[in-house]
C-alpha cells in the first residue's frame, strides 16, 4: 500500500453503518464502493457484498468477468480498504474471513494490524453555528452551518426528504448558491460553492461544501474567533 503523507493509528474510529468504503484488490484490477455494516471490536468489519447486478450499474472499476467475481472472494484474497469520514481518509489492508448470506450478502474482513489516515483538508475547520439558506432546484431552505474554514463548510439542513434532490445537484456537477448570516449582522451574504458531500444523518441532510473563491466576510469572520 502507498503510504505516502499517511499517518498510522492505533485503532479505527466509530464509523457509522452505512458509511461508504472502497474495496481494492492488491493489484487494483477489481475495485469497487459498497457500504459498512458494521465492525465488531477489534476483531471483525462487516461489509455489504454487492451482487453482480449492483455491479453493472455503475458501483465499480472492474478488469475482470463478473462470473469470477464471487469466486474471487471465497479464495480469502488480501485486499485494500479506505473509508473516508469528515475530510479524513482511513486506509488499511485486510483479508476475507469469510462471504455470508445469500440474501443479506455480507463479507466479513479481519481486523487491520496497521491502519493509517490522510487529512485531505488544506485548512482546518472550526465548529460554529451560522444561520444559513441553502438553494437548490429554484428551492429555498433554511439551514446551520456546524463548522467553516476559509476554503468550505459544513451545512445541516432539516428536510431529510429532500436528500436526493441534493444528490441529484451534486451530480449534475453545477454550482451551488447558499446564503450565510453572520453574528452581528442583520442581512446575509450570498456564496457559490461546490457540492462535495450529500450525507443522510438523524437530523435531515449533512452538506458538504468548497468555496468556488476567497471570500472576505469569511476570512473577516475567521479573523474574529477566538481560538486561543
Amino acid at each position: 500500500m502507498q503510504k505516502l503523507n499517511i499517518t498510522p493509528v492505533e485503532q479505527l474510529p466509530n464509523f457509522r453503518a452505512g458509511t461508504r468504503i472502497q474495496i481494492s484488490s492488491q493489484d487494483g484490477k477489481l475495485r469497487f464502493i459498497t457500504s459498512l455494516v458494521g465492525i465488531d471490536g477489534t476483531n471483525v468489519i462487516v461489509a455489504h457484498l454487492p451482487t453482480t447486478e449492483e455491479l453493472e450499474v455503475g458501483h465499480c472499476k472492474i478488469q475482470m468477468p463478473l462470473q469470477w467475481y464471487e469466486a474471487f472472494f471465497r479464495v480469502k484474497e488480501n485486499l485494500v480498504i479506505r473509508l473516508v469520514d469528515r475530510g479524513v481518509v482511513y486506509a488499511f489492508e485486510t483479508s476475507v474471513m469469510e462471504v455470508a448470506g445469500h440474501k443479506n450478502r455480507l463479507l466479513m474482513l479481519n481486523y487491520p494490524e496497521r491502519i493509517f489516515l490522510q487529512d485531505l483538508r488544506r485548512e482546518p475547520r472550526y465548529p460554529c453555528t451560522l444561520l444559513s439558506r441553502v438553494y437548490c432546484r429554484k428551492q429555498l431552505f433554511e439551514g446551520v452551518i456546524k463548522d467553516i474554514s476559509q476554503s468550505g463548510c459544513q451545512i445541516r439542513v432539516p428536510q431529510s426528504d429532500q436528500l436526493e434532490a441534493f444528490k441529484s445537484l451534486q451530480q449534475s456537477g453545477l454550482c451551488m448558491a447558499f446564503e450565510i448570516r453572520f453574528p452581528n449582522e442583520n442581512s446575509y451574504y450570498l456564496f457559490k460553492g461546490d457540492l462535495i458531500s450529500v450525507l443522510a444523518q438523524p437530523y435531515g441532510v449533512r452538506l458538504g461544501i468548497a468555496f468556488k473563491s476567497s471570500y472576505p466576510e469569511v476570512k473577516e469572520y475567521l479573523g474574529s474567533l477566538s481560538l486561543d
